[in-house]
């Protein structure tokens, strides 16, 4: 079966979970988005990019994930923190942002 139509019956499949759910909403744009990402990717990023994730909740992978996409991308992991990093470890976090916008 073409891709193409793979993707129309993913997209009808889709909005009818919408029309069950309008709690589902949000995910009618997931195939838009596999899209726009698969084109996005073939060009990397020339801005830099900081990258950082707790440790307990996405870690390095917030770093290495980003090292694909991206020719200037550093960061890393946040000790002693999960996924609200701004909550947990908001001078780690305002140090680091200080130190990357200060080179500009």
């Amino acid at each position: 079966m073409a891709r193409c139509t793979l993707l129309a019956m993913a997209r009808e499949v889709c909005w009818r979970c919408v029309a069950i759910n309008e709690r589902n909403i949000s995910y009618c744009a997931f195939w838009t988005d596999v899209e726009h990402n698969t084109e996005n990717a073939k060009t990397k990023l020339k801005i830099p990019v900081l990258a950082l994730g707790g440790k307990y909740s996405f870690g390095k992978h917030t770093l290495t994930s980003m090292q694909a996409p991206v020719e200037n991308v550093r960061g890393g992991e946040i000790d002693q923190c999960g996924h609200w990093v701004s909550e947990e470890q908001p001078e780690y976090l305002l140090n680091q942002l200080f130190a990357f916008f200060g080179e500009g």
